[in-house]
């Protein structure tokens, strides 16, 4: 008589036990994955180069992790919910079942102990109670829009890590390593690559152009481009000379001239000039700037 109900109960309480897995693994995979594709895309727009800072974002995202497996996953399991309380709570959804089904599971506990009530007014409760069972769909006891709601943004994180990761192979991979290897010397990809061009539109190398010799009085051009796209707004010259100390910017003046292949190009123009013994100068602009270059004045 008693095993059917108990039966209930059993299913009932492993039913319980998977949806709190499954909550508490939406949780944490949401903390976990959450936290890696923000704190990622975060040092993908702002260029974290410091250890320090991406230390701490490695930490809250272990932390965070830590967290949300001790707070959904590790605690809701290690609760032993008694057969008594199992029933209270199925009582709490069921009105039907009020001040029934827990004194019943109470009886089955204590195998009709005559100490807590007289076994034949025992059995009629429990057969009672069976009956109303047997009516009620106990899997019901579950709110399961709060589950719901978690698995599916679990799912939605997992969805967008996924066509990240697979849209950007390279990116992903660097974001990883610089956010889980923190002191890695891993960088990203400039967005900007500065070069130095001649009068001719030519690319000229760092060891060419230091030291450069201009003739006092005269002045010598140079372009600069950028070798992934239009050369960005702010690029610039930024001078210092030699017992002056401190460094003096002038932003390039941007312009369009056609090369040799009759291509238009965007470039930024800086003129030299300097007038006194030595020049110390490099170029700047967006996350790119070139090594310092010397411009020494030579005699005409």
């Amino acid at each position: 008589m008693s095993e059917p109900l108990l039966n209930h109960l059993r299913q009932v309480q492993s039913r319980l036990r998977q949806i709190l897995w499954l909550h508490g693994l939406s949780c944490v995979t949401i903390v976990a994955f959450g936290s890696l594709l923000v704190f990622s895309l975060l040092d993908w727009a702002l260029r974290l180069d410091d250890s320090g800072v991406r230390l701490i974002l490695a930490l809250t995202t272990l932390g965070g992790t830590a967290w949300a497996g001790w707070r959904y996953l590790i605690q809701p399991l290690r609760k032993q919910m008694t057969g008594v309380g199992l029933a209270l709570r199925i009582e709490r959804r069921f009105p039907e079942l009020r001040d029934q089904l827990a004194s019943t599971v109470q009886f089955l506990e204590s195998g009709a102990d005559p100490r807590i009530g007289s076994p034949a007014l025992q059995k009629q409760q429990i057969q009672a109670t069976l009956r109303q069972v047997e009516r009620t769909r106990l899997s019901d006891v579950f709110e399961l829009r709060s589950v719901q709601r978690a698995g599916l943004a679990a799912i939605g994180v997992l969805l967008v890590g996924a066509l990240l990761a697979g849209s950007f192979q390279s990116e992903a991979a660097t974001a990883l390593t610089r956010l889980m290897f923190p002191f890695s010397s891993t960088q990203w990809p400039r967005w900007t690559e500065l070069e130095i061009l001649n009068s001719e539109l030519q690319p000229v190398t760092v060891a060419e152009l230091s030291p450069l010799r201009i003739a006092r009085g005269h002045t010598f051009m140079l372009y600069v481009a950028n070798r992934r796209g239009a050369p960005p707004s702010d690029v610039r010259v930024e001078f210092e000379q030699p017992g002056e100390g401190g460094i003096v910017v002038q932003p390039l003046q941007h312009l369009t001239r056609r090369n040799k292949e009759g291509q238009t190009v965007e470039l930024c123009s800086l003129q030299l000039s300097p007038q006194e013994r030595e020049l110390r100068f490099r170029i700047a602009g967006g996350d790119d700037r070139t090594p310092w270059l010397r411009a020494v004045a030579v005699p005409p």
